[in-house]
């Protein structure tokens, strides 16, 4: 086994994708096996398996063959994976050969090509942001224990398009680094919040996986789901106190109250501004006195709307004055004017009559729903809700105003 290196200085954090490129041009085959250092109390380990310096696989070990098989099946023919996998099984003359049993099942027309290479490259991106951002030790083993390849062809996966999709995610790991430190970052349950959790599953998930020790990898691993993912959805649950984040080294409790002090002074110099300047796109009014509910609803929206940012009703009212707007987000419970008076005045506005009005809010008795139907709400959204309830919501009034 060949011993790359390990640096434990700042600029060797990009040395794994270095060496990821370099043995692309070298067309280097083999097993890379990498740790790296997320902090001074753990170290990762992970396995990247090579073939003429394209990566064909990469994750904890070596998996099972059948295993394997059957996780890639269950993502797309959860139904008939297990049989199609036990006659392919039968049919095999190589019992190791990942290639030649998911060759079977492409022929079976129970999986394509491109629905595994999909599946393992999501996989090979997941790891290697859990390894890039830190100092790593590599080896390189020249043997390949899994002959997998994709396609006709037997071709891997592209570094560079896989550099891509990490950058990518990145940036999106940035818009919620103002609350959500990092993917290390330790959601925790603050003390008297499962009384405040209304639905059943969420604080079933919560109560089950939160447990102050394990990280949002931790427990995408746990549940089978993608750190990212689990990320947004802990943000909007974040929103109205029901987690929060411990930075993994300082073990510093980022609180919804206190932490947003960096979002608001960033919301505050953006008030009133379109993020988008492209002026075929539909624009969304956001009015809520919360910089972190402002900051998640731009990340959500950003690209497909222009948004414009008030932290009160008055302010509201200004940019409703001099700026058309197609849509606007209405949080019920602000200072001064709520939302349900700035609703109810609108709608005595012949002007502002047939504007979609949707109220954010986490109270969700139906008295509250009835407040919001007497003040002129078009919809009435709770907290804690998805980006893909947010949008959701929006496409389907924007649409409805564009018919009309």
């Amino acid at each position: 086994m060949q011993a790359i290196d390990w640096k434990s200085d700042q600029s060797s954090a990009q040395k794994l994708g270095q060496n990821l490129i370099r043995f692309k041009q070298q067309k280097i085959s083999g097993t890379l096996h990498v740790q790296s250092k997320v902090n001074n109390r753990k170290i990762r380990s992970r396995i990247i398996v090579l073939q003429d310096g394209q990566i064909t696989y990469a994750g904890k070990s070596i998996p099972n063959v059948q295993e394997l098989a059957e996780k890639i099946g269950q993502k797309y023919k959860p139904h008939v994976i297990n049989v199609a996998l036990g006659v392919a099984v039968e049919k095999v003359s190589s019992q190791s050969s990942i290639r030649e049993l998911l060759g079977l099942l492409v022929k079976m027309r129970v999986l394509t090509w491109q629905e595994i290479e999909d599946f393992i490259n999501h996989q090979v991106v997941l790891i290697l942001e859990q390894l890039v951002p830190y100092p790593s030790q590599l080896s390189l083993e020249h043997s390949i224990p899994l002959d997998l390849s994709f396609g006709e062809d037997h071709h891997g996966l592209d570094i560079s398009n896989i550099i891509k999709q990490l950058r990518l995610r990145q940036a999106q790991w940035h818009a919620l680094k103002k609350y959500i430190p990092s993917m290390e970052a330790v959601p925790q349950l603050p003390e008297n919040a499962a009384p405040k959790i209304t639905d059943i599953s969420i604080r079933r998930h919560l109560q089950g996986l939160v447990d102050g020790q394990s990280s949002l990898i931790d427990i995408a691993q746990k549940t089978g789901k993608d750190p990212l993912q689990i990320a947004r959805s802990y943000l909007s649950w974040a929103q109205i106190d029901w987690i929060r984040f411990i930075h993994v080294e300082s073990k510093t409790e980022v609180q919804s109250k206190t932490a947003p002090k960096q979002v608001k002074q960033s919301v505050v110099k953006q008030k009133n501004i379109v993020s988008s300047k492209n002026t075929d796109l539909p624009t969304i009014l956001t009015v809520d006195d919360s910089p972190t509910v402002q900051s998640v609803i731009q990340s959500a929206l950003e690209g497909k709307y222009n948004i414009l940012l008030a932290k009160n009703a008055f302010e509201g009212f200004k940019v409703l004055n001099r700026q058309q707007i197609d849509l606007m987000l209405l949080d019920v419970n602000m200072p001064g004017i709520n939302g349900l008076k700035m609703c109810k005045t609108l709608r005595n506005m012949p002007e502002f009559k047939e504007l979609p009005i949707v109220m954010l809010t986490a109270q969700n008795t139906r008295v509250d729903k009835l407040k919001g139907q007497i003040a002129g709400s078009t919809h009435y959204l709770n907290k804690p809700f998805t980006n893909e309830e947010l949008v959701n919501t929006i496409e389907r009034y924007i649409a409805q105003k564009v018919t009309n």
